[in-house]
């Protein structure tokens, strides 16, 4: 098993990367001919089912780490939402 991958990478280290021993010289021509985004992704190999495994589990952990970000965001304007209707009755009942 060998499957070409694309790893997000800042755009001034692009440079830095090199086709990396072992990996496939077919697969890795084809991979930066067909990049998405050469400015920020770089071709990455996985060789094994277990490397696809780890690389979906740390897809999943950011996944996770992103949708606990959005949970605060969702919840951020309803709390805005609760203070200002509190604050507004505080108000009406003093007048």
């Amino acid at each position: 098993f060998r499957h070409m991958l694309y790893n997000v990478v800042d755009p001034k280290d692009i440079p830095r990367f090199e086709k990396p021993q072992g990996t496939d010289e077919r697969l890795w021509e084809q991979a930066v001919h067909n990049n998405p985004d050469p400015t920020r992704l770089v071709p990455a190999q996985a060789s094994s089912f277990e490397q696809l495994h780890f690389r979906v589990g740390q897809q999943n952990a950011r996944l996770n780490a992103h949708l606990g970000v959005l949970g605060g965001i969702e919840r951020s304007p309803s709390d805005l939402q609760k203070k200002h209707d509190l604050s507004s009755a505080l108000k009406q009942a003093e007048y």
